[in-house]
């Protein structure tokens, strides 16, 4: 899609699937120039070999994804596989991937696989992100929020499970695998346990850019990672809204997220809901 508008619509089903060789995904395969996908949520599982997502295979430059959620349990593939998009260059913002009732959803890939997005390439943004989804990484590159972070990340988390099911991995973090020159990562933070035989990093195993406000819990990693400098206990890691990760997070009053910060935007929906509900 090229110039276009996709809005308020909802692929549902837990027997739906989608299924191609490559550029899949839940809402669509391929977006391009100026293209926007906005509140929109998919409950389709997707099967691809390279390039697919729970909302787009592939977002490229000048395009946006704002305020979209992928449910489906299922998002397996071989390289550039991401719980939203598989490769991007757009700008995610306010979205998520996760299941419904906390069933456990799976993101699977050899190379290039994130709970946000496989790779977030040059002039792509995460903002305002999290996945809650076990993210399986079969070779290399892997990230509770990118396998490959070449941009920007801020204000996302990671609360998935990353496993590499026996496999020799390079190159995996609780946030992003690699973060390359000239990119940045702010404000964001992982808890996801993150299950490897090898040397694994509980925010990004190979960083060459910058990390600021960046934290890990750090009984996530089994042995000290290479990144020990950004652990932070439990108690800390709950109470960092109030010292470290400001305006961008608050509290879990309502216990959402087994009490650790989540995104103001996730405060606002929860407490709109209760009000409904009253």
């Amino acid at each position: 899609m090229t110039e276009s508008r996709i809005e308020f619509c909802q692929v549902v089903g837990d027997n739906c699937f989608i299924n191609a060789e490559k550029y899949a995904g839940g809402i669509s395969g391929y977006t391009n120039n100026n293209s926007n996908i906005n509140n929109c949520t998919n409950l389709a599982n997707v099967y691809a070999t390279d390039y697919l997502g729970g909302i787009t295979g592939i977002a490229f430059y000048g395009t946006k994804l704002q305020n979209v959620t992928n449910l489906a349990k299922n998002i397996v593939g071989k390289k550039y596989v991401g719980g939203i998009s598989g490769y991007s260059e757009a700008e995610i913002s306010y979205s998520s991937n996760h299941t419904l009732d906390n069933k456990e959803g799976i993101i699977v890939g050899d190379e290039f696989v994130g709970g946000i997005a496989g790779i977030n390439y040059k002039m792509g943004n995460i903002t305002d992100c999290y996945n809650s989804s076990k993210i399986v990484v079969n070779s290399a590159n892997g990230g509770g929020i990118t396998g490959i972070n070449n941009s920007n990340i801020s204000n996302c988390y990671n609360v998935g499970e990353i496993s590499t099911n026996g496999n020799t991995v390079n190159v995996l973090g609780g946030i992003c695998g690699q973060n390359s020159s000239e990119s940045y990562i702010y404000t964001s933070y992982n808890v996801g346990k993150i299950d490897s035989k090898d040397d694994a990093a509980g925010l990004v195993y190979a960083n060459f850019g910058q990390v600021q406000n960046g934290f890990y819990l750090d009984s996530s990693l089994e042995k000290e990672g290479v990144d020990s400098e950004f652990a932070k206990t439990e108690d800390d890691m709950k109470n960092a809204v109030l010292t470290d990760l400001g305006e961008y997070f608050a509290k879990d009053e309502a216990n959402i997220n087994s009490g650790f910060p989540i995104l103001t935007w996730q405060s606002n929906a929860s407490s709109s809901q209760e009000e409904v509900t009253e």
